[in-house]
């Protein structure tokens, strides 16, 4: 059986596309390098996710795209088990969306 994730009202549960490589930040999907310093530069650039949980109210956004959000608009990470497997994810909510992507969009940044 499949654990799933839910959330209600405008949140969205999500987990970011990125991570840091060597003190950088790289695109998981292609293996980009997109930011020269994970830290206070960073710290003011939107950042993209991958929807993994969406409220009962939103309507726009599906687990098939990926989100922008605005910059620091995200809760602190949880780490949960889901189908024995330890993951990260952040919430945040419709209102912080800067805009919405497909795989063919994110893998060409």
């Amino acid at each position: 059986m499949t654990e799933k994730l839910e959330v209600s009202g405008k949140f969205i549960l999500f987990q970011f596309i990125d991570s840091t490589v060597s003190g950088k930040l790289a695109n998981k999907i292609s293996d980009v390098l997109i930011a020269a310093n994970p830290g206070a530069e960073s710290q003011t650039q939107p950042r993209w996710g991958k929807p993994i949980a969406l409220g009962d109210e939103i309507t726009d956004i599906t687990l098939d795209d990926y989100i922008l959000i605005e910059p620091l608009q995200w809760s602190t990470v949880e780490i949960i088990k889901l189908n024995g497997v330890e993951q990260k994810f952040w919430r945040t909510d419709i209102t912080k969306i800067l805009a919405i992507g497909d795989e063919e969009l994110i893998a060409s940044l």
